[in-house]
């Protein structure tokens, strides 16, 4: 086994920071709710219509993300830059498409917080998955930019 890039690690690092900071909110959300340590404003008249739109902007959040990230990676594809740039465009590509995922879990955080309806938090659990399924990796990250692990080695 090969050891890890740098650039690799710096990824990883920040995809799990954000993911990690996903987990916490949803967990402070909630033991809030669960454990009803504050009053929440409980939409129970709307709960209904907030599931549905959390269902349906978290799947505009992933499917735009990942969109935008594809088109991203074309176009880094189709400029032939040098490795450095490639590597910055990658990253900023993934920061898009996380930053995406991750409104779509705080938004779903929010409209749990303020409805109670389980539903939303098992909402915010699958993109949370998805969002895990995101995560960098060497064979993944040379795949996409069609570089060699030598390249890498800046």
């Amino acid at each position: 086994m090969q050891p890890t890039p740098a650039y690799i690690k710096m990824l990883k690092v920040l995809h799990l920071a954000l993911m990690i900071g996903q987990v916490l909110l949803a967990i402070a959300m909630f033991s809030l709710v669960y454990f009803n340590i504050t009053n929440t404003f409980e939409l129970i008249t709307f709960s209904n219509e907030i599931l549905i739109a959390a269902v349906v902007l978290s799947a505009i959040a992933f499917l735009g993300g990942v969109s935008i990230f594809n088109k991203k990676l074309a176009a880094i594809d189709d400029n032939n830059l040098p490795v450095p740039q490639k590597l910055e465009a990658y990253r900023a590509a993934n920061l898009i498409r996380w930053a995406m995922m991750e409104f779509a879990v705080i938004l779903c955080c929010i409209f749990f917080f303020l409805t109670g309806n389980y539903y939303i938090l098992l909402v915010t659990a699958i993109m949370i998955l998805f969002f895990f399924t995101t995560r960098p990796g060497t064979e993944k990250t040379l795949a996409d930019l069609k570089i060699s692990l030598p390249d890498l080695d800046i």
